[in-house]
């Protein structure tokens, strides 16, 4: 079994799962009684999902780029349903970037943080290493890091989306259903 099988079991998951019950906690007071009134849409969960299959390198610019077009529906007069100080739609975005990046003024748990922590030995710097072997050694620590990407990210993210999908969908009204036969 190797290092990210038992970081799937051990702290993606638990990790995946308590970000989007903390984000759903957080804003689920709103009571989206609508799909269309929810934070973030099923079109843009699915190009996260995409994005972190596919260039997790570019998950940061995505979340900035969906972050920018929330504070513009803002601005603009889009509907808001805003009871909390930040737009929700915003904080889901600033979220994934910290998710990925962390927020070293929060010190919480991100992706990139724990990326840091599972570098293998053989990547560390050595004393007397020479300028060739120390540009030899980062450039297979950045494919190392580009391959933990790429095997982390879409276990996380999927993970997480599933997760906030299920949790948006119990925190919905129910539909009363007509009583027939009485």
């Amino acid at each position: 079994m190797n290092t990210v099988d038992l970081l799937v079991d051990a702290v993606i998951v638990p990790e995946a799962v308590r970000l989007a019950e903390e984000f759903v906690g957080s804003y689920g007071e709103l009571g989206y009684g609508r799909e269309s009134d929810w934070p973030v849409s099923r079109a843009q969960l699915k190009g996260l999902l995409q994005i972190a299959s596919n260039e997790p390198e570019q998950l940061v610019n995505f979340a900035d780029h969906q972050a920018e077009k929330a504070r513009r529906g803002e601005q603009s007069g889009g509907r808001s349903r805003r009871i909390q100080p930040e737009n929700p739609k915003e904080a889901f975005w600033k979220l994934i970037k910290e998710i990925v990046q962390g927020d070293p003024q929060r010190k919480r748990w991100s992706l990139e943080k724990l990326r840091r922590e599972c570098v293998p030995p053989e990547f560390q710097p050595a004393s007397g290493e020479t300028s060739q072997a120390k540009k030899e050694r980062e450039a297979k620590l950045r494919e190392w890091e580009r391959q933990w990407n790429r095997e982390v990210f879409p276990v996380f993210f999927r993970t997480f989306v599933n997760h906030f999908l299920y949790l948006m969908e119990v925190r919905r009204p129910r539909e009363k259903s007509s009583s027939k036969g009485r």
